[in-house]
């Protein structure tokens, strides 16, 4: 796994955010880790929560992407307009992504190698105006040697 630093496995890391969508019906979110320049949709490569609806709340997932191969885990907690805490954490050899807290996810296959920046992607699969509302962002990276 490389963040954009150029660091390699093993290296530990956290993304944190606290945020809501104002939008849950027709909607593609993605947060937490992409290839650089967000190629594609979905990215090539990337570490993120995604939730896609099509008129019907659907629970968020847990993703790891590796040259488009991808491991997908249902975290069993549906999206919805209040703000929730959204942590990934890397431990160099495992990506745990947690809600509120809670641990959902615990993933190993699939992580990607190119180097990943932080993002946020809400795109509107309907012809009507989605935002999100971010209340913190918190991301920090350590090499362990």
């Amino acid at each position: 796994m490389v963040l954009a630093t150029g660091a390699t496995v093993p290296l530990t890391f956290k993304w944190y955010i606290i945020t809501r969508i104002n939008s849950t019906t027709q909607v593609t979110v993605r947060m937490g880790f992409s290839a650089l320049g967000l190629s594609g949709n979905p990215p090539t490569d990337g570490i993120y929560f995604e939730n896609i609806t099509a008129g019907a709340l659907v629970n968020w997932d847990c993703i790891t992407r590796a040259a488009s191969a991808e491991t997908n885990t249902d975290t069993g907690s549906v999206m919805d307009t209040s703000f929730h805490t959204f942590l990934i954490e890397g431990n160099g050899t495992n990506v745990l992504f947690y809600i509120d807290g809670v641990l959902k996810c615990t993933q190993a296959t699939n992580l990607p190698t190119a180097a990943l920046v932080p993002f946020f992607s809400i795109i509107a699969t309907e012809a009507v105006a989605k935002n999100m509302d971010l209340d913190a962002f918190i991301g920090w990276l350590r090499v362990v040697r």
